[in-house]
C-alpha cells in the first residue's frame, strides 16, 4: 500500500513516522512518502493521482481547500467543514474526507476535557477552525466566541457551522476567558517562533483550560503562560496521531482500536505514561499488574493495598460505611493519577465515582480486565471481598451493576477468559501497539 502526505513544504513533518508505526502494528506492507508540490504543479500531480500513483493520501496546508474540484466525492463531514485533509482512491475515483474533526475530538477526550457543556473561546478563523468548530457544536458546547482579526469576515465565512450552538465573533480586544476552554487554531507559538503567545498571559486568568493545536514545541508560550497561572494545558500532538489513525481507518476499511492511538501518541510524546487497570473483584487484576510491571520495568501501584496500609482493613472501612471507604478510595485515585511510569491497579468499584476515572485517564490508558463472571465466582474468596460476604451472588448483581461503567471508561477492553499471563500478552500487546 503506497500512501503520502501533500503540502508544499513538509520538511518537519511527523506523518510519515506516525504511519509507519501505524502500518507496522496493523501488519500491513505500505509506505508513507512526503509529496512537495508547488501550487501550480498541483492540477497535474491530482490528475497523477487519479490514474493510480497512491491508495491514500493525506492533505496539508496550502491545498486542504485547493484540491476539492478534483475529487469525484466528498463525505459528508468534508462538505460540511468545506476541507479535505484524507483522499481515498477507490479504483479512479477520489474521495475526500475530513479527519480533524475526529482527532480534535479525541484531543478533547484523552485530556478529559468534555465539550458538552462547557463554554469554548477559539483563536483564530483560519482553515483549522472549521473542524474544531463543527466538533464543538456537534457534541453539545452550551456556547462558543470566535476570536478573529477579521470578525465580520469570519461571521460569513463561519455562518451555518454551528447551527447547534449559540456562537459570538468578536475581535482580540473582546478577550474574555473567564470560566471558559480555550482553543488556539493559530500558528502563533509554532516552531521556529517559540517564544510568543497569541494573547497576553494576564488573558488567561479565570480561564478552565487551554488546548492548543500546535506540537511543535511541546509546550508553547501560550502552555507554559497557562501552567504559571495553574491553568490546565495541552498540545496538538494527540490530535495529529488521532486524526492519523482515522485515515487509517478510511483507507483500510476497518476501525482501529483508540489503543494503537495512545501507544503512538505515548512513543512519540515521550509520555511516561500510567498502565491502569479497572475491573471486577476477582478478574485478576493484581496478578496481571505484577506481570506487566516487572516486564515493562514499571512500578507497581495496588489502590486497595495502600488503603489497606495507610488507613486499615478495607472491611472495616466498610463496617463504617460504604461512603467512607469510596471517600478514601478517591483520594487515593487523585494519587495514583499524579504518578507516572506506573501500573496502577484499581479496585472493583473505583468507576462509581466519575471523578476517579476522569483523574485517572488524564495520565493513564485504562485497561479492562473482562474475566467471565462464572470464572470469578468459582475462584472468587468472598471473606477477602467485603461486599460478597453476606452474599456470594451478589457479585453476579455487581458485575451487571458495573459491567457498562467499566466499557465506558476503558481505552481498551481485555479478555482474561484463560491463565493471567495470557491476559498480560494481551495487555502488553495494546500497550506496545503491536498486533
Amino acid at each position: 500500500m503506497k500512501l503520502g502526505l501533500l503540502g508544499e513544504k513538509l520538511s518537519h513533518s511527523l506523518s510519515p513516522k506516525i504511519h509507519q508505526m501505524a502500518l507496522s502494528a496493523l501488519g500491513i506492507a505500505g509506505s508513507y512518502e512526503l509529496i512537495e508540490v508547488a501550487r501550480e504543479n498541483l492540477p497535474e500531480f491530482m490528475h497523477t493521482l487519479k490514474g493510480g500513483t497512491f491508495d491514500g493520501i493525506n492533505v496539508t496546508i496550502p491545498y486542504k481547500k485547493a484540491v476539492m474540484p478534483y475529487l469525484d466525492d466528498l463525505s459528508e463531514g468534508a462538505k460540511r467543514i468545506g476541507a479535505v485533509n484524507t483522499i481515498l482512491r477507490e479504483d479512479s475515483r477520489l474521495i475526500g474526507y475530513n479527519t480533524d474533526y475526529d482527532g480534535f475530538g479525541a484531543l478533547l477526550d484523552a485530556n478529559v476535557v468534555p465539550a458538552s457543556g462547557e463554554n469554548f473561546t477559539v483563536l483564530g478563523a483560519g482553515g483549522a477552525a472549521h473542524g474544531v468548530l463543527a466538533y464543538l457544536s456537534d457534541h453539545g458546547a452550551k456556547s462558543i466566541t470566535l476570536v478573529s482579526r477579521s470578525p465580520k469576515k469570519a461571521e460569513d465565512d463561519f455562518l451555518g457551522l454551528t447551527a447547534n450552538t449559540r456562537m459570538t465573533v468578536v475581535g482580540y480586544d473582546g478577550l474574555n476567558l473567564t470560566d471558559r476552554v480555550l482553543v488556539n487554531t493559530t500558528p502563533v507559538g509554532m516552531h521556529p517562533n517559540a517564544d510568543v503567545s497569541p494573547i497576553p498571559s494576564d488573558a488567561l486568568l479565570g480561564c478552565k483550560a487551554v488546548v492548543d493545536l500546535i506540537y511543535n514545541p511541546s509546550k508553547t508560550k501560550l502552555m507554559l503562560d497557562a501552567e504559571s497561572l495553574g491553568v490546565p494545558a495541552a498540545n496538538g500532538l494527540y490530535m495529529l496521531v488521532a486524526q492519523a489513525i482515522k485515515a487509517e481507518e478510511i483507507w483500510q476499511s476497518r476501525s482501529i482500536d483508540v489503543c494503537l492511538t495512545r501507544s503512538i501518541h505515548r512513543r512519540i510524546s515521550g509520555e511516561q505514561q500510567n498502565l491502569v487497570i479497572i475491573g471486577m473483584p476477582g478478574s485478576g487484576k493484581t496478578t496481571v499488574g505484577r506481570m506487566l510491571a516487572e516486564r515493562l520495568k514499571m512500578e507497581y501501584f495496588d489502590m486497595d493495598a495502600y488503603i489497606e496500609q495507610e488507613h486499615g482493613s478495607i472491611s472495616d472501612l466498610f463496617e463504617k460505611s460504604e461512603a467512607h471507604f469510596r471517600e478514601i478510595e478517591s483520594e487515593t485515585a487523585k494519587l495514583a493519577a499524579r504518578k507516572s511510569n506506573t501500573v496502577i491497579c484499581t479496585g472493583g468499584g473505583v468507576v462509581k465515582r466519575a471523578d476517579n476515572m476522569k483523574h485517572l485517564a488524564k495520565t493513564g490508558c485504562i485497561f479492562f480486565l473482562d474475566r467471565p463472571v462464572e470464572r470469578i465466582f468459582s475462584d472468587v474468596d468472598e471473606t477477602s471481598r467485603p461486599l460478597l460476604q453476606k452474599d456470594k451472588t451478589a457479585l453476579f448483581r455487581l458485575y451487571d451493576e458495573r459491567i457498562e461503567l467499566y466499557k465506558a471508561y476503558a481505552h481498551c477492553i481485555i479478555a482474561n477468559d484463560k491463565d493471567a499471563e495470557t491476559a498480560a500478552n494481551r495487555i502488553l500487546e495494546k500497550w506496545q501497539g503491536e498486533r
